[in-house]
Formats: C-alpha cells, sequence, structure tokens
C-alpha cells in the first residue's frame, strides 16, 4: 500500500520498506545531420587550415626553388602545383612518393605531416564525441516544469496510484 493523504485520514502506517521512484522518459533529441562531418571542428580551425595550405606550399616551394641542389645539377624544382597537391594530399593522408631533396624541405615536409597527423587525430576524437554525445540539455528537471511547459505532452498509466497524487497537486 502506499501512504498518500487520503488514506492517512483512516489509517496509521509504519516506517516504508519500498520507495518507489519516478522517472521521466523522453524522446532522445533529433540531431541534424546535415552538417555532421563538419561540426566536430570550429570553422575558426577549418578556415586556419584552409590559410595554412597555401602559405606552408608557398613556403615549401621557395625553399625547393631556392635550394642548391636544384642549381648544381641543373634539375628542375617542383612547381607550385605539384607541391600544392602534395600538401592538399597529406591533409587527406594520401601523400605520394615525391619528397624533398634538400634536407631543409624534408624538415618541412616532417613538420606538415606531424601537423597533418595531430588535425586528423583530434578530428577524429571529436567527430567519435559529437557522434555518441549529445549536448542538448534537458527541458525540465522538477515536476513542476514539466507541467507548467507546453512542448513535451506528458500522462501516466490508467489506475496507478500516480495518477491520484497528480490530481491532488
Amino acid at each position: 500500500m502506499i501512504i498518500e493523504v487520503n488514506r492517512e485520514t483512516v489509517m496509521d502506517f509504519t516506517y516504508p520498506i519500498y520507495f518507489d521512484s519516478w522517472t521521466f522518459l523522453m524522446r532522445r533529441p533529433q540531431v541534424d545531420k546535415k552538417w555532421l562531418l563538419l561540426s566536430s571542428l570550429s570553422w575558426q580551425v577549418i578556415l586556419c587550415i584552409a590559410a595554412a595550405l597555401p602559405v606552408f606550399t608557398g613556403l615549401l616551394y621557395i625553399m625547393e626553388y631556392k635550394n642548391p641542389y636544384f642549381t648544381s645539377r641543373k634539375q628542375t624544382p617542383y612547381t607550385y602545383h605539384q607541391l600544392l597537391w602534395y600538401v592538399y594530399g597529406s591533409i587527406l593522408a594520401r601523400g605520394n612518393g615525391n619528397t624533398s631533396f634538400s634536407n631543409s624541405g624534408s624538415i618541412l615536409i616532417s613538420t606538415w605531416w606531424i601537423f597533418t597527423i595531430v588535425v586528423l587525430a583530434t578530428y577524429s576524437g571529436n567527430l567519435v564525441a559529437v557522434l555518441s554525445v549529445t549536448l542538448e540539455e534537458a527541458p525540465f528537471n522538477t515536476f513542476e516544469e514539466l507541467v507548467d511547459q507546453n512542448q513535451y505532452k506528458w500522462g501516466t498509466l490508467g489506475g496507478a496510484i500516480y495518477l491520484s497524487i497528480m490530481e491532488v497537486i
């Protein structure tokens, strides 16, 4: 038997043996899947990566073009277009066999690869977090807030004691 105000007027109750808690179930919020792949990085980070591609390629091109290795052997250095595709391919983890002939270019390319590994690891971790956890806050925390709102429908099973308790409130 449940201790209730109407029943206490007729009988005395002992200490309760079992406590039942109330549980509110609500539908999980809908996630906008249109921009889900880009939502794990902020627009500032994407903009900085997009700006770093031509800047880094230009720096690499200047280092390779001014390299004494090419001037002494009369070889043609890589074009800016080839280096841009190499740098862009490394962001997508699709490097090709063209590597730098100079030590300074190799160090610069190694720095870029470390940068891409860090960016891709951060992106992967943030994407898993975005897909697994929603950051939505509950629209209500108390029973009074549930009753006062109009967005969610609520109810209880018919004939349950909860119905009579809600009628008293």
